[in-house]
């Protein structure tokens, strides 16, 4: 035990000052470089303890992996990958010390894995996330690592986002927190969404909105227009989906071209009141059942 240059001065005096191959080296004074305690590990079978003075993990991932697992005190500060922390954990039996890590980056699994690794890997609760490129990232991910961290989560690399409605909607929303691409891709994995939720999605992305999971949609016949109208460039998957209507008055014009939009069933059982010319008004009552329901009222 001793200093870090006056143990790797000693290992290094062979034969001249003979050591076992399995002799323990312990820095007890001060701390030891990754160059040190590389040099230290190589010489000795046994566990190697000592304090890493290198702080960025592209140095600290130098540290060779030995056949036996160290016991290195490390702190990483500032950026660091989540893979690299990841195999600096499996290079120390102590835990790896990255309370000062300010911002993590890398892919969604190495993120989620270095922070589900609270034993032996400790992070702060403040870091930033970088997440790299990818598609069909799941929003309910993009969710958890924005409430696991007051810092923001920049997904701005991902390119498409699939998830239920209210997980999308969540993930798009507050774009301060956690930040998604201006013309990210979302798919909608919910059968039945809200007229409202669909547009609120279209707003927020100039990307497509694939809705092609969709079979149920409810709103008010004005909204449920404006999903309809956006078009396959920005809602794609629409036409044949059932409506409810969850409005009392409508109007004639709205119905009739609510129906020419989906070959699906409209339910206006909701509608006690329908507006507009007679002609408009009649061509809405004309609608076979199957097509408009819930009138005559």
């Amino acid at each position: 035990s001793g200093n870090a240059a006056d143990l790797v001065n000693a290992i290094d005096a062979q034969p001249a000052l003979d050591t076992a191959d399995n002799v323990i080296l312990n820095v007890t004074v001060g701390s030891a470089t990754v160059a040190q305690a590389t040099a230290l590990a190589s010489a000795s079978t046994s566990i190697v303890t000592a304090t890493i003075s290198d702080t960025n993990t592209a140095a600290l991932n130098t540290l060779i992996a030995d056949s036996v697992v160290n016991a290195y005190t490390v702190t990483v500060t500032g950026t660091a990958n989540a893979g690299d922390l990841l195999a600096l954990d499996g290079k120390t039996s102590v835990q790896v010390g990255a309370t000062g890590v300010t911002n993590l980056t890398g892919t969604i699994p190495n993120v989620q894995s270095v922070i589900a690794a609270g034993a032996t890997i400790a992070i702060s609760g403040s870091y930033g996330v970088t997440l790299d490129a990818a598609v069909g990232v799941a929003a309910s991910d993009l969710n958890a690592l924005d409430s696991g961290t007051t810092g923001l989560v920049n997904a701005t690399a991902v390119t498409s986002v699939t998830g239920t409605i209210a997980d999308l909607i969540n993930a798009t929303n507050e774009q301060t927190q956690l930040s998604t691409g201006a013309n990210v891709a979302l798919t909608v994995q919910s059968s039945s969404v809200t007229a409202a939720d669909l547009n609120t999605l279209n707003a927020v992305t100039g990307g497509a909105v694939n809705a092609a999971a969709v079979t149920t949609i409810t709103g008010t016949a004005t909204a449920v227009n404006a999903a309809y109208a956006a078009g396959a460039g920005q809602i794609s998957g629409l036409g044949d989906e059932a409506v409810t209507l969850n409005e009392a008055s409508v109007a004639a014009t709205d119905l009739n071209t609510l129906n020419a939009n989906t070959t699906g069933a409209i339910n206006a059982a909701s509608v006690t009141t329908i507006t507009g010319p007679a002609a408009a008004v009649n061509t809405a009552y004309a609608a076979p059942a199957g097509e408009i329901s819930g009138l005559g009222n």
